[in-house]
């Protein structure tokens, strides 16, 4: 057994005995930290590769595993920075966490078919990875597998994955394609996330879920098929997916997330099935593509901020049997319409005059509704939420009844138009906070 190593040699040829005994293992972190190293030879005697054995060995440019090695450790050559190629020989059956991670000039690997496991990091960080082939034999691919990998444009993912664990892609800025194949059945959160070229994907039919921020930051994505095996979109899925235009929502799901499709500025409509129970927090928030909207009877639960910032959102429709929600003139109220929950963004009415059934203006209610100048608040309203009026920029004249006994957080934020009468007026009543 190599337990530690004292030369400090830049080239090292482990001999296969020492002291009459055949050297079988190179103990947990044996070389570890020794920059100076550039090439080892390990002999055939050989069969386990510990912990961290290499790891920090940033000058390694060469090793040679033979055939006899059948475990390498976790973070075996983590951080062998130097390190562009590595042959795993037959031998090997999986690819323990970390073994890889922080490579850098890593750029050609094969793995072999007696593998059938990618463990956790297990090539992250290697940026100068172009492509890599996962063979038949693989089942699992672990959390953060090839996060951070900017250089890999291409992968071949065989049948054989059933789980792609959390992170496994994220940050893979030059992967423009992949092809999920139908065995996978999970897909974990933030999977694909920042993955900026890629700009088409397919979920295949046995996923039920899609994670949490799976395809978070994926600028280029245009193109999405989800099938009607999915029954619920986690939060944050398409967060910043500025480049998707259209999405067909399949009657399985039955809830969107929080902020699903948040900033996704060229998503012109959307069709929410009537599976669809409850529609999160902010869930599409900023979605200045969006014109219109339809809400169907099933749903029971709309989030906070769902449709604020929708610059072009000027109507929103809801189903009559709907029991919990109404419209009317497309402004979305509740079904009793006493609270005010969402005033369309791209309306271009310059006034507007709440019903006089309205007790309440729900937070950001008129959020980012640029056209409107003048609003008259009936006197039955006694409550207005956080940052309701916030970037009502052409807003000059408000009548407040006295019956209104507390305003939210910034709710004035940004009304840039209010004269110093006005801000005053409302100050003295109100406090600085609600600008």
């Amino acid at each position: 057994m190599i337990k530690e190593y004292k030369e400090k040699a830049k080239t090292v040829s482990i001999p296969a005995v020492i002291d009459g005994s055949p050297v079988v293992k190179i103990k947990n972190r044996a070389f570890a930290g020794y920059s100076d190293l550039s090439s080892v030879i390990i002999p055939s005697s050989v069969t386990t590769i510990g912990y961290a054995a290499f790891s920090g060995c940033s000058s390694l440019s060469s090793i040679t595993i033979p055939s006899s090695v059948t475990a390498i450790g976790d973070a075996a050559f983590e951080g062998c920075s130097s390190l562009s190629s590595i042959v795993i020989p037959n031998s090997v059956t999986s690819i323990r966490r970390y073994a890889f991670k922080g490579c850098s000039s890593l750029s050609s690997i094969t793995i072999p078919s007696s593998v059938t496991f990618i463990g956790d990091a297990a090539f992250e960080g290697c940026v100068s990875l172009r492509s890599i082939i996962i063979p038949s034999s693989v089942t699992f691919i672990g959390d953060w597998a090839f996060s951070g990998c900017a250089g890999l444009s291409s992968i071949v993912m065989p049948s054989s994955v059933t789980a792609i664990g959390r992170y496994a892609f994220k940050g893979c800025s030059s992967l423009s394609s992949i092809t999920i194949p139908s065995s996978i059945t999970a897909i974990g959160r933030y999977a694909f996330k920042d993955c900026s070229s890629l700009s088409s994907i397919t979920i295949p039919s046995r996923v039920t879920a899609i994670g949490n921020r799976v395809f978070k930051g994926c600028v280029s994505l245009s193109s999405i098929t989800i099938p009607s095996s999915i029954t619920s979109i986690g939060r944050e899925v398409f967060y910043g997916c500025v480049s998707l235009s259209s999405i067909i929502i399949p009657n399985s799901v039955t809830s969107i997330g929080r902020e699903v499709f948040y900033g996704c500025v060229s998503l012109s409509s959307i069709t929410i099935p009537s599976s669809v129970t409850s529609i999160g927090y902010g869930a599409f928030y900023g979605c200045s593509g969006l014109t219109s909207i339809t809400i169907p009877s099933s749903v029971a639960a709309i989030g906070r901020y769902a449709f604020s910032n929708c610059s072009s959102l000027t109507s929103i429709t809801v189903d009559a049997q709907n029991t919990r929600y109404s419209t009317t003139n497309g402004i979305l109220f509740s079904k009793d319409n006493k609270t005010l929950v969402c005033y369309p963004a791209g309306k271009v009415y310059t006034s507007y005059t709440l019903p006089s059934s309205v007790t309440s203006i729900g937070n950001k209610a008129f959020y980012g509704c640029i056209s409107l100048s003048s609003i008259t608040i009936p006197s039955g309203v006694t409550a207005i939420g956080d940052w309701v009026f916030e970037g009502c920029s052409s807003l000059s004249s408000i009548v407040i009844p006295s019956s209104v006994t507390a305003i939210g957080y910034a709710a004035f934020s940004g009304c840039s138009g209010l004269s110093a009468e006005s801000r005053e007026a409302i100050q003295r009543r109100f406090g600085d906070e609600v600008f």
